[in-house]
């Protein structure tokens, strides 16, 4: 048997903090609601850690686009950390981050991809991935029109990208699944879908600044040429609109 033990995140998932803000969409989103939402969904004691208390405190009088900013830096950083290892994400989504009572985003459930040797059929599997967050060049790859190893860092960087758009706005840019396409032609309805950039998030977020619009452009960018090349660019570049 081969058994993994991790460390517990009392807390809860990005995903249901969001599903939270867009639930009271009228209220508008702060670092305090933001903190609300984290301590209403705890259900056990967390080790105090002081040094975390100062960033939940900052965290708590952070405007909409300072929460986005800090909780991006955080994962940028925890993401360049994986990278320099050598290890890529491939599913980045917010079900997959845990925030804990402080604030603190934790990336989760890396989705490794290397193809076993011993069992080739393995490989749609261990490729991984959730369609909804994944970049061009992932969903091509997903259904074989590219190679596996066109999906790096810079796809990750996507997926973060959009999660951070998505915290933002509180609006995932996709495309419904029709009911009558197979998942082939869903994944290449997709692919068409992403080869446009989504909406500017000003038009979403009319108070949002030039600078976080032009991150979020570079990380959206269809083209991975022309995308934020690194974590650690992104994490400076969210330091950058702080």
């Amino acid at each position: 048997q081969r058994l993994l033990c991790m460390q517990f995140v009392p807390g809860v998932t990005l995903e249901k903090v969001i599903k939270s803000l867009r639930a009271h969409s009228n209220t508008p989103m702060t670092g305090r609601r933001f903190i609300d939402i984290v301590d209403d969904a705890q259900r056990g004691p967390a080790l105090l850690d002081p040094e975390a208390l100062h960033d939940r405190l900052l965290l708590s009088r952070s405007s909409r686009e300072e929460v986005v900013c800090r909780i991006g830096i955080w994962l940028s950083e925890a993401l360049e950390y994986a990278h320099r290892r050598g290890v890529l994400h491939r599913d980045i989504k917010p079900a997959n981050i845990l925030v804990d009572p402080y604030g603190h985003p934790r990336l989760a459930d890396f989705s490794l991809s290397a193809r076993s040797a011993e069992d080739e059929d393995a490989g749609d599997a261990l490729f991984g991935g959730t369609l909804n967050y994944m970049a061009p060049e992932h969903l091509l790859a997903f259904v074989h029109e590219m190679d596996e190893e066109d999906v790096d860092e810079r796809s990750d960087i996507y997926g973060l990208g959009l999660v951070l758009y998505e915290l933002l706005t509180l609006h995932l840019p996709t495309v419904p699944r029709d009911p009558n396409h197979d998942m082939q032609d869903h994944v290449r309805a997709l692919v068409e879908y992403r080869l446009d950039p989504p909406d500017p998030i000003r038009t979403r977020v009319p108070e949002a600044s030039t600078a976080l619009e032009r991150t979020f452009t570079r990380c959206l960018d269809p083209d991975p040429a022309c995308r934020i090349a690194s974590a650690e660019e992104l994490a400076g570049a969210l330091r950058g609109c702080l």
